[in-house]
């Protein structure tokens, strides 16, 4: 278990100002664009040691856990789908079926994330958001929001036996959210969040293109449906949670593109709006026990000053503050350890409650292996994903899931850009030679023959990632992701 360092953002900002595009030894940015970044964490409803990670960026996929978030298997996104990509958002469901949203559907894993199936009665339009039932983990929402003309988009349920079906009518409203929750009178209440046209509006005197959105509520599965305007706002709008404790009062994120984002809050399920947090970048959202509210702040690598972290209100009728300042991508909580799990760039780890401290359980380069499919060659099926990005040069081949590669850029091999020399091997093993430039110690010792003759690179030990090219390789990192995530298609 390890505690991070804060980042030493200062030097983050003269070198990003500077321009410099950073490829470190064993390091976190490769040629190919940006790093992979941990984008989403979600937890078993009923088992807290399997949990599921999304990651993104550099390439796309996911990460399993059966051990509480100490490790994790990869699965790539092309093992998946060619519809698994950065569209793409996840859940889990209370029979551990994992359920992938993406721009062509919902894709649905048999638990194991092994054959994978389209949801037939929720395909070829972008599910842009999931939630789960608030009494009922086998029951999970989803919504489409594909913005094409004519398209009918829908409010979708998956019910306790696996069935999809529509919830209410399809229509044209863009959907971008959904949340649900119980009323006192024990119906389910659903919340959802809505884009119209944009249209122009006056705003502190000067005319400004603003998004039509709305928010809707309803009280008997989407039979019926009360409607309010979003607060006023040149970003886009989506409904994130409802507070455990009062159906009538909602949290939505404002994501704008060349400005900071907003937390805003409505007491009366959506007739007024109060700003609760203002942010550089929303990251998430959670509830703790103790009912009290978690939120989180990517910040902006652009920006060494802007602001980062996480912060912590006792509920939302107070103000959150600032416990940690650094930058936090996802947040889930799981009430059967009582335990807050958050991820931060490239970790995964559990946050005190008391301090706000950040425990690292997990990094990206200690992913160990794939996930396992019978008659499935996953790591074949995930080469030309991983060697141009995750196991390729400067980003992850430290990672023991990249052994299964042995090329000169895919692989232990990348590491320093050491070169195979097959003349040299004797069958008993050889070493590799590095580069010029590189060093003996970049993580690379020797090499077995592979089954061809030739030689394969191994690790004799993992770098870990720490100093300060490390550090430098994340301000790069986090702006490629930044430049992905201020794109109008939005999670």
């Amino acid at each position: 278990m390890r505690a991070n360092l804060p980042m030493p953002a200062g030097l983050f900002g003269l070198l990003l100002v500077a321009g410099l595009s950073l490829v470190p030894t064993g390091g976190l940015a490769h040629s190919g664009g940006s790093t992979e970044l941990l984008a989403q964490l979600v937890i078993h409803p009923r088992d807290p040691n399997v949990m599921v990670a999304r990651y993104e960026a550099g390439s796309d996929g996911l990460l399993y856990s059966d051990d509480g978030g100490q490790s994790f298997r990869m699965l790539c996104a092309s093992a998946i789908s060619d519809a698994a990509d950065k569209g793409s958002n996840i859940a889990i469901t209370g029979d551990g079926s994992v359920l992938l949203g993406s721009f062509a559907g919902v894709l649905e894993d048999d638990g194991a994330g092994c054959q994978w199936i389209a949801v037939a009665d929720v395909s070829e339009l972008w599910v842009r958001h999931m939630a789960r039932h608030p009494a009922d983990p086998d029951v999970m929402f989803a919504v489409t929001g594909t913005g094409i003309e004519g398209t009918q988009n829908a409010l979708a349920m998956r019910d306790a036996d696996g069935a999809w079906s529509d919830v209410g009518a399809r229509g044209p409203l863009l959907l971008t959210g959904v949340a649900a929750t119980t009323t006192v009178d024990g119906a389910t209440r659903l919340y959802t969040s809505a884009e119209g046209d944009a249209v122009e509006a006056m705003i502190d005197g000067a005319m400004q293109t603003i998004r039509a959105c709305t928010i809707r509520m309803s009280d008997d599965l989407g039979e019926t449906w009360t409607q309010q305007p979003c607060p006023l706002t040149t970003g886009k709008i989506r409904v994130e949670v409802v507070d455990p404790g009062d159906p009538d009062r909602i949290v939505v994120s404002e994501h704008n593109e060349n400005a900071g984002d907003i937390a805003w809050v409505s007491d009366d399920h959506g007739e007024t709006w109060r700003v609760w947090a203002e942010l550089s970048d929303f990251g998430a959202i959670a509830f703790d026990g103790e009912g009290r509210a978690w939120l989180g702040d990517w910040g902006d690598a652009g920006s060494p000053v802007a602001p980062r972290g996480l912060l912590r209100a006792d509920s939302l009728e107070a103000t959150p503050e600032v416990v940690a300042d650094y930058p936090v991508h996802c947040l889930a909580y799981a009430p059967a350890t009582d335990t807050l799990h958050a991820c931060q760039r490239f970790w995964v780890g559990t946050i005190d409650p008391q301090s706000g401290e950040f425990t690292t359980t997990f990094s990206l380069d200690e992913t160990f292996d794939f996930v396992q499919c019978e008659g499935v060659d996953t790591a074949g099926d995930c080469e030309g994903e991983l060697c141009g990005a995750f196991c390729g040069p400067g980003s992850f081949p430290v990672a023991e899931v990249c052994e299964a590669y042995d090329g000169p850029t895919c692989g232990p091999c990348a590491i320093g850009m050491a070169e195979l020399r097959p003349a040299e091997c004797d069958g008993a093993g050889a070493t590799a030679t590095p580069d010029a430039g590189t060093t003996a110690d970049a993580g690379v010792d020797e090499t077995a023959p592979s089954d061809d003759g030739g030689c394969g690179c191994r690790l004799a030990r993992r770098a870990p990632l720490s100093g300060p090219w490390a550090l430098l390789a994340i301000a790069a990192a986090t702006l490629r992701l930044r430049r992905l995530r201020r794109r109008p298609a939005r999670h």
